[in-house]
């Protein structure tokens, strides 16, 4: 199985990675049959300075080239991209599967609009309740201080007080 992201996901810095499915406690290898190739592509430029991997690495640059003149150029010095290129032509000439591109490209970008929309509210109301959190430990603290400095008072100590320490406090 492959799994080719534009997004970096794995901490490590290469640009292919592969994982096994091994026995936990003795690390015994299910099969060879089963593997998961990462291929991400924003680290394609480390892979390019070692450049152990050409083919994938060429593949990483047709499956991450931003113009048709970066597609055309690959096509022209590799016979296999260029039958990938004549084939991705031909899906991009088909209504049908355009659109359906089309469509999952915009289930993304929506997905990925509510899942910011969505950690930007978490992120407020954490901030608001960190507000409110400071405003009650204030509070707290000026009703311990015109406490402490009132039982001053009592004992032979001048009575009064400033009156910031004796106040209401508002959460909205």
């Amino acid at each position: 199985m492959v799994l080719i992201t534009n997004f970096s996901e794995l901490a490590s810095q290469r640009f292919h990675s592969v994982f096994q499915v091994r026995e936990r406690h003795g690390g015994e290898r299910l099969t060879d049959h089963l593997e998961l190739h990462v291929l991400e592509l924003p680290k394609l430029p480390s892979a390019l300075d070692r450049n152990n991997e050409p083919n994938l690495v060429l593949w990483g640059k047709f499956l991450s080239a931003g113009a048709d003149e970066e597609l055309e150029k690959l096509a022209m010095e590799h016979p296999v991209l260029k039958q990938a290129k004549a084939a991705l032509d031909r899906l991009s000439a088909d209504d049908i599967a355009r659109l359906q591109a089309e469509h999952r490209e915009m289930a993304l970008l929506t997905f990925e609009a509510g899942m910011a929309a969505a950690r930007e509210e978490a992120e407020q109301k954490g901030r608001s309740a960190g507000a409110v959190e400071v405003l009650l430990r204030a509070a707290d603290n000026q009703v311990w201080a015109a406490t402490t400095w009132r039982r001053g008072a009592t004992n032979g100590r001048k009575s009064g007080g400033p009156s910031a320490l004796v106040g209401t406090l508002a959460v909205g």
